[in-house]
């Protein structure tokens, strides 16, 4: 994290947990302002790798999901990373800016990411670096929102998902959401003004609300806990736009492809609740699930745990990818369970796209 920016934030009452922003001193109150208002928040938690030089886009076209020849300045894109099996290794944002693509993704998840693109860079004339200490992103979600970023930039907004544009020294992008979502990308001293400006008629709140909405709005993650646990289409990136089937090879793009036009796949993303009763421990990326009518004396897993936040109105909201022909109805009876077959019962909750137009 950007120290000039942490003493920044500090300054105006930010409370840190490492280097993520839990609070601004109300975390109940920003719970609920995230919901019925508009909010910023620090976004520090999401580290950057920059690609930059002439091969650039080559390099990526072969190593990602989408077709990285549709991002420009205009037009950002959701992707994934797989090994040669398959399996996500990672999930970016990606758009462009100043002449280099930027990624972003989990900061816990970026050097382990980063050392392993870079093996696979050999004599192609592009650089990847982590630049997360010289940028900062910030997010603003809300009705309101993009109003208030027209006020004070006096500039047209971005407004289909993910897609972006440049003023000034500032990146603004799209993002997905029950509410329109922005992240502001740019250095400390060009963010820091946009910051109090916003903060006048908005509430500052810590990062776990964006993830929160993050959820809502069915966006996958990749965490350690979670590399190599999951196909592309189990996360709903298909259904994301995440996926290019037309793009030609890159890692892993065989099984993918065969996949989409050849298999069934037996697992899907949904969207869920959890009310815990009486669990000590809180759900972690990556925790097992069972279903109490289809788990056996060990507890056979049905399904795992993909990210997962606290809710404003109390409990655990959570994207989790489940065996498809028990997840519905199996979420609304209350069969599936987290921690045990007979743990706290998920809740079903309705995602804001539908899985079935592509196929299950």
């Amino acid at each position: 994290m950007n120290t000039d920016w942490k003493v920044f934030l500090t300054e105006n009452g930010a409370n840190f947990n490492d280097n993520i922003v839990n609070d601004f001193g109300n975390p109940q109150h920003e719970q609920q302002a995230s919901v019925s208002g508009t909010v910023i928040t620090d976004l520090s938690h999401l580290g950057i790798i920059q690609a930059h030089g002439p091969d650039a886009a080559n390099f990526l076209q072969g190593q990602l999901t989408n077709d990285i020849r549709l991002v420009d300045d205009e037009h950002g894109q959701i992707s994934g990373y797989c090994n040669p099996q398959g399996r996500l290794l990672a999930i970016f944002l990606i758009f462009q800016f100043q002449d280099s693509y930027y990624l972003l993704l989990p900061a816990s998840l970026l050097p382990e990411t980063l050392e392993r693109l870079t093996k696979y860079t050999l004599m192609s004339k592009v650089t990847l670096a982590d630049v997360s200490d010289d940028w900062v992103k910030m997010g603003i979600h809300g009705k309101r929102s993009g109003q208030q970023l027209q006020s004070i930039l006096d500039t047209p907004l971005p407004t289909p998902a993910t897609s972006t544009y440049s003023v000034d020294k500032l990146k603004l992008i799209y993002v997905p959401g029950l509410t329109p979502r922005y992240i502001i990308f740019g250095t400390p001293d060009d963010i820091k003004p946009v910051w109090n400006k916003l903060r006048a008629h908005s509430a500052a709140v810590g990062a776990n609300n964006w993830g929160w909405h993050d959820i809502q709005a069915g966006i996958p993650v990749v965490y350690p806990e979670t590399i190599g646990s999951f196909i592309p289409q189990m996360v709903n990136l298909d259904v994301l736009d995440a996926i290019n089937f037309k793009k030609g090879c890159y890692t892993g793009q065989e099984i993918i492809a065969r996949l989409h036009y050849r298999g069934k796949l037996k697992r899907r993303m949904y969207l869920a609740h959890l009310t815990q009763n009486g669990i000590d421990t809180s759900p972690q990326p990556g925790d097992v699930l069972y279903h109490e009518q289809h788990s056996n004396d060990e507890g056979k897993a049905i399904g795992h745990i993909v990210r997962c936040q606290q809710a404003p109105d109390g409990g655990t909201s959570l994207l989790a990818v489940i065996v498809s022909e028990l997840a519905e109805e199996g979420l609304k009876n209350g069969q599936i369970h987290w921690h045990s077959p007979t743990g706290p019962a998920l809740e079903f909750r309705q995602l804001p796209y539908n899985t079935k137009e592509i196929g299950n």
